[in-house]
């Protein structure tokens, strides 16, 4: 008996005609309408064809020649929502090296064929995908939607009635609760498909559970049992990835990922998430290294937009603005910031102000980078989190105690339920350790103004003003201080040249962050000059 395939679309896509040919004709055989095969022969006309037609299902080749392969293909109509939630996404392969296998088993299509095979096999994938999405296309919606309430209760209305796909189901479940920080829950449902199979999928969830409940040391049990069985399984790397975040183990958990990303490589979801997580080391050239590594992959995508130009920009700035690595870098930073100008719009208006923002302290143009900072928190607040990690990361580096708190804030406001839990974590890991380096900091300048408090003398004031200063040197409360102390004594371990190199320092910020009427009440312009004679009478 045939499957009721009469009234089903379908997609084909292969460069190669012969491949084209043979499957058609296999689906004409198997029940399917000839004017509902489409056919094409690179992802391109795919997207196109896709565009208008809402197909029931997609049969495409992993390798497709130049451009895009299947698996881009896949993430494309994805994004594009050019598939419905019952469409069956089926990828084929005539290659079942580690190098191929892997990047689809990260994709997680309905079905991975290899070729050469049977028209019994093809039929036997068809009617099973079909049919599993038809029962489980809400939970996919809800998946879609980022809609993990009404997924939940799908769960519960079809559970009863599918115990065949118990597991699917249990899935979905876990990764609801998940979304929506009910670990307790989570925990109990991955506990459930354990006792029916110890699957390693429900293993790692329950670590992942189990280190949100604050008991780290059996999640970490669980991981260290899955990956002695699997060590080259990328998706138990990235889970052990994930639960290493939870416990704070940042650099383990970047560990897991780069070598996720030598088993598999063109993850590019993956290598933005080390880039944050390098970014959030405080890693900036390897943060940018994986960043240029994510652009490079999706040339040609959707993910290729203006956003992804700037993100750039800020990866070159970060890493710029805490070492100078050189002049090649700057004439990238002013090349693609040139770019971003001229093709912006005045819809990223603020993200164009942030970025010169950036670019001014690279600079140490730090009054005109404050004036667009001003001018930037009076407008809207930014609702995209890079653009609010950006804003808070250069509120912290000049010193902007208030602007800080204000950024970090909006930071969280703008971190939303994402389909990735990875780069989700990502984020909150980002939004957390720049947090937690602003408390130490803050907590290190407080001990330093503690014991000045404690002394008269200048001479001690003076040490430990410069030492902040050496840490810190862009507190403009604190240059001001080191060259009023200047007037009336000497650091006898440093020499003249080094003294004068001091002040001229301090004087760029106290002259640019201070405004003119604070420096005139504060008698500044007299104090420098008597400050710099001195200095200069030792030289």
């Amino acid at each position: 008996m045939l499957f009721p395939y009469k009234d089903l679309t379908v997609l084909l896509v292969d460069d190669a005609t012969p491949i084209l040919v043979t499957i058609k004709a296999m689906l004409i055989k198997f029940g399917f309408s000839e004017k509902n095969v489409f056919t094409a022969k690179s992802a391109k006309l795919a997207i196109a064809h896709a565009s208008s037609y809402a197909f029931d299902v997609v049969i495409s080749d992993f390798n497709l020649g130049p451009g895009l392969n299947g698996k881009q293909l896949y993430e494309e109509l994805t994004h594009y929502r050019y598939l419905k939630s019952t469409t069956v996404f089926i990828l084929i392969s005539g290659d079942n090296s580690a190098a191929t296998i892997r990047p689809v088993v990260e994709l997680k299509p309905d079905e991975y064929i290899l070729k050469p095979f049977t028209a019994n096999e093809l039929n036997k994938r068809l009617v099973s995908a079909i049919e599993r999405k038809r029962v489980l296309a809400p939970l996919y919606e809800a998946e879609r939607t980022l809609n993990p309430e009404s997924g939940l209760k799908i769960c519960d209305e079809l559970e009863p009635f599918y115990k065949a796909y118990f597991f699917e189901i249990a899935q979905f479940r876990g990764s609801f609760l998940t979304m929506l920080s009910m670990h307790n829950e989570a925990k109990a449902t991955f506990e459930a498909a354990i006792v029916k199979k110890p699957t390693n999928w429900a293993k790692l969830g329950l670590a992942n559970s189990l280190a949100n409940l604050g008991e780290h040391q059996e999640a970490d049990m669980i991981i260290a049992s899955v990956l002695s069985s699997m060590p080259n399984n990328t998706f138990a790397r990235t889970e052990a990835a994930k639960v290493n975040l939870v416990n704070s183990k940042v650099p383990h958990a970047i560990a897991h990922l780069e070598i996720a990303s030598k088993l598999t490589p063109g993850n590019s979801e993956r290598e933005l998430v080390i880039a944050n997580l390098c970014l959030a080391m405080g890693d900036y050239a390897q943060a940018l290294g994986r960043y240029r590594t994510y652009i490079e992959l999706n040339k040609n995508t959707y993910r290729a937009n203006i956003y992804s130009d700037i993100n750039l920009v800020r990866f070159m700035l970060f890493a710029y603005c805490a070492h100078s690595p050189g002049s090649d870098l700057m004439q990238a930073i002013r090349s693609h910031l040139r770019h971003i100008i001229d093709t912006g719009s005045e819809q990223i208006k603020s993200e164009i102000d942030l970025t010169l923002a950036h670019y001014a302290v690279s600079q140490r143009n730090y009054s005109a980078a404050v004036t667009l900072l001003t001018k930037i928190s009076t407008a809207v607040p930014p609702n995209h989190f890079y653009t609010a990690y950006q804003y808070a990361w250069l509120a912290d580096y000049l010193e902007l105690e208030e602007g800080f708190a204000t950024a970090i804030e909006h930071c969280k406001n703008t971190i939303k339920i994402e389909s990735s839990q990875l780069l989700f974590t990502s984020k909150i890991t980002l939004l957390n350790e720049l947090c937690k380096a602003n408390q130490n900091k803050t907590r290190w300048i407080d001990s330093q103004f503690h014991k000045l408090s404690n002394t008269d003398d200048a001479a001690d004031q003076l040490r430990t003003y410069l030492e902040i200063h050496s840490k810190h040197p862009r507190l403009k409360e604190v240059c001001f201080h080191i060259i009023k102390l200047l007037n009336v004594t000497w650091p006898t371990q440093l020499g003249g040249l080094q003294v004068k190199d001091i002040i001229q320092r301090c004087h760029a910020i106290v002259s640019q962050l201070y405004s003119e009427s604070d420096k005139q009440s504060m008698n500044y312009e007299s104090i420098y000059r008597t400050a710099l004679s001195k200095c200069n009478e030792r030289i």
